[in-house]
């Protein structure tokens, strides 16, 4: 019979749901998917699937961050600094747009949104 509470999951089985999360590193293969096969294959009811697969997420999308951040910490300037750290810009919210970003970088806008120049060399600039 599937566990009635997220709270209830043993750690042994929460450690195990932990490392067929690691599938994801496959690509195509989803975090979320994996979590919640392996978690209802190990008798897991479904709602408690889900709602483990999420909570699974927070530290992986804290650390993703957190790695991110550190990565692209040479070329930040400070008013990216200010916008991931207290959010806004100047005036507004929406001060610091992509493009405003890019052009103090030397880039496109659709280059910041995708973190497009890290998976590619750039072909102009000779950088």
């Amino acid at each position: 019979d599937a566990l009635q509470k997220t709270g209830d999951i043993p750690f042994p089985k929460a450690v195990c749901i932990g490392l067929i999360q690691s599938l994801a590193v496959i690509p195509g293969v989803s975090r979320a998917a994996a979590t919640i096969v392996g978690g209802l294959s190990l008798g897991l009811s479904r709602k408690n699937a889900v709602e483990f697969s999420f909570l699974l997420a927070v530290p992986t999308l804290v650390a993703a961050t957190a790695l991110d951040i550190f990565q692209s910490a040479p070329v930040l300037h400070a008013a990216e600094w200010k916008l991931l750290l207290i959010g806004g810009g100047e005036g507004t919210a929406w001060s610091n747009t992509p493009d405003d970003i890019a052009a103090r970088c030397g880039t496109i806008g659709y280059e910041i949104l995708t973190s497009l120049g890290r998976r590619h060399a750039r072909a102009y600039g000779g950088v």
